[in-house]
């Protein structure tokens, strides 16, 4: 709320847009994810203000950047903006230094989504140049990213989110598994415990209380079970090993 608050404070006709707010305390990594997915289908000028920040009010930096999509990322130097820049590609980096953007007074050493991040994103989205909030931005953190091993037979993978469903959402992409088939049984192996799951195309096919997997609508092989939790059923946590079999 104290975030919208100061964006209001300097564009009071800012439309504003809950992205997410599903990231686990401290999680970087699980940020970066899910700021990828949840930002693909805003429209090119829109600025886009993400904070996961265990290090705020430290030396590390502030960013400002514009992708290849067209959107201006507002975020802390930390890694969180790797997926969006593997995916979207990086136009312009700036690091936010202006003063003048910021909400008047001292910024806190605890806040700075409230007294930093947001006003400058509402700067932004306002109009203001994006070389204004500071000079070129050299380097920009990137955590290592987890991709998938993708054989003729055989996936090698990790969890990457278990969304509020229960859902476990894997590295493995979709994409690679086109000769699977609905009602295909499957050999999935999660955390070394083998788990035969049938290959559906839809959760209305699923038996009750059994898992099964299928490729959601982000491209991802994913286990669930109808209307309940794949992963409180299985026991299974973001980056836990998954070894499919097909």
């Amino acid at each position: 709320g104290q975030l919208k608050g100061a964006v209001k404070s300097v564009h009071p006709s800012a439309e504003l847009l809950d992205l997410s707010h599903d990231s686990s305390a401290f999680d970087v990594s699980v940020a970066s994810y899910l700021l990828a997915k949840s930002a693909r289908t805003l429209p090119a000028g829109t600025v886009v203000v993400a904070i996961v920040d265990p290090g705020v009010g430290s030396d590390r930096a502030a960013l400002a950047v514009r992708t290849g999509t067209g959107r201006i990322y507002v975020a802390p130097d930390n890694g969180l903006l790797t997926e969006v820049l593997a995916r979207e590609g990086l136009t312009e980096a700036r690091l936010i230094q202006n003063k003048d953007l910021f909400l008047p007074g001292e910024a806190s050493s605890t806040f700075h989504g409230r007294d930093i991040f947001a006003p400058v994103a509402a700067h932004l989205a306002a109009g203001t140049s994006l070389d204004s909030v500071g000079p070129k931005a050299e380097k920009i953190l990137r955590l290592p990213r987890n991709t998938a091993t993708v054989m003729p037979n055989l996936a090698k993978g990790l969890v990457l989110f278990v969304d509020h469903y229960g859902n476990i959402l894997t590295n493995i992409p979709g994409s690679e598994l086109a000769k699977l088939k609905t009602g295909q049984l499957l050999n999935l192996t999660i955390k070394g415990k083998p788990i035969p799951v049938p290959f559906l195309r839809t959760y209305a096919e699923a038996p009750d209380d059994r898992p099964f997997a299928l490729v959601n609508s982000d491209g991802e092989f994913e286990i669930a079970v109808a209307k309940g939790s794949a992963a409180k059923k299985l026991g299974v946590a973001p980056g836990d090993p998954v070894v499919l079999k097909f």
